[in-house]
C-alpha cells in the first residue's frame, strides 16, 4: 500500500523547533493589576464601615492648605515613582 500523503500531494508537517518558548510574561500588566487591586482594597477599607468613612472625611475636610499640598505632592510622587519603575522594567525586558 502507498502512503496517503503521497496520494494527495501534501507533505507531512515539520516537527516544531526545540527552541519554541511559551508566551511572554507581561510585567506591566501585572503591575497595573496590582495597582488597581491595591486601590480597590484601600477603597473597601475606607468605605467598609461608616466610622472609617466619617474619620477619613473628617480628616480630609480639616486639612490645612499646606497639608493638602503635601498630600498632593506625595500622591504625584508615588505615581511618578510607579511610572519610572514600569519604564525601567520595560527597558530591562528589551
Amino acid at each position: 500500500m502507498t502512503d496517503p500523503a503521497s496520494l494527495t500531494g501534501t507533505l507531512p508537517l515539520p516537527e516544531p523547533a526545540a527552541s519554541v518558548t511559551g508566551p511572554r510574561v507581561r510585567i506591566g500588566q501585572i503591575v497595573w493589576g496590582l495597582i488597581v487591586m491595591a486601590i480597590g482594597v484601600g477603597a473597601l477599607a475606607v468605605l467598609g464601615s461608616p466610622e472609617r468613612r466619617d474619620t477619613v472625611l473628617n480628616w480630609l475636610l480639616h486639612l490645612t492648605p499646606g497639608q493638602g499640598w503635601l498630600v498632593a505632592v506625595l500622591v504625584a510622587g508615588a505615581i511618578l515613582l510607579l511610572l519610572g519603575a514600569l519604564a525601567l522594567v520595560r527597558r530591562l525586558r528589551r
